[in-house]
């Protein structure tokens, strides 16, 4: 159910923001039950199962676009100095 919800938005974000949609295409995505919601660093996207089934599609594609823009904005590269300009 998870993954359907997840394919669902990935095939949403790329018909209708094309870029955010190949963004999200490359990012490994995996489950881990030790966080409560979700977390990426703009290489991977790592869900709870529990609390991506109470969301719809519309949310599962924020989040995964949210996790595109950590990649095409470069946060992991700027973590400590912040010294990588775009």
């Amino acid at each position: 159910m998870i993954e359907d919800k997840l394919a669902k938005a990935k095939a949403k974000l790329m018909l209708e923001h094309p870029y955010f949609g190949s963004i999200t295409s490359t990012l490994e995505i995996s489950k881990n039950d030790d966080i409560e919601s979700f977390v990426s660093d703009g290489n991977s996207f790592e869900y709870n199962d529990e609390y991506l089934a109470e969301l719809s599609v519309d949310e599962i594609e924020f989040a995964l676009a949210n996790s595109a823009m950590h990649h095409a904005l470069k946060h992991k590269n700027r973590i400590n100095q912040r010294e990588d300009w775009l």
